[in-house]
């Protein structure tokens, strides 16, 4: 009986060291955030900063904390991780943007709040609302331009592969046209080859 006390404090005594690591390590995260949410945006790398915290701070969250779950934030998880890798093509991290891709042909009001990180926006603004972060970066509009000016560059040719049964692959592009022409980044959308045979026309952002 001693024994199985003896294992019993140890499993309780380890269970709360385990919770004070991980709310140690969430407030850490946190005050790092606050401080790059509050900077000018600049660089590629403020914005891969900003991403990865943000990624490390809902790991560290529990159920109750989220909400509703992972779902809560599966949008803004989903470009955490686009950000950090060359192409998307799991299935469960492409389940995010399915439904948003689901009408791209036809441009419909989810799509192309997709296309133009509307969706994003409004998914990053309750992740800071609900944990009482700086909020400057959704509601000051030179600030947001900056960050998705930023986000598509790092996104330029990091395709998501297979989203949707009807789309092969979607992108964003950086177009040139002429010497002199200042260069657009665009998405492009190439569908599989059961449904269409041709490409999606470019269409600027």
């Amino acid at each position: 009986m001693n024994i199985i006390r003896h294992f019993a404090s140890f499993i309780s005594i380890f269970g709360i060291i385990n919770d004070r690591r991980k709310i140690m390590g969430k407030n850490e995260i946190s005050e790092k955030l606050v401080k790059q949410l509050k900077e000018p945006l600049k660089q590629e790398c403020q914005i891969f900063g900003i991403l990865v915290r943000i990624r490390k701070f809902i790991d560290h969250l529990d159920d109750e904390e989220k909400g509703t779950g992972k779902d809560k934030y599966s949008l803004l998880m989903f470009y955490c991780n686009w950000a950090l890798h060359i192409k998307i093509s799991k299935a469960s991290s492409i389940r995010a943007v399915k439904t948003f891709l689901d009408g791209a042909e036809n441009n419909d009001d989810k799509a192309l709040a997709f296309f133009n990180f509307e969706s994003l926006k409004e998914e990053l603004k309750i992740f800071l609302i609900d944990f009482s972060l700086p909020k400057e970066i959704v509601e000051n509009n030179m600030k947001w331009g900056d960050f998705t000016n930023l986000l598509r560059e790092i996104l330029l040719d990091t395709p998501i592969i297979t989203p949707t049964d009807s789309i092969e692959k979607f992108s964003f592009k950086r177009s040139f046209r002429g010497i002199l022409a200042k260069p657009n980044i665009y998405w492009s959308i190439e569908y599989t080859e059961n449904d269409h045979d041709y490409k999606k026309p470019i269409i600027d952002l």
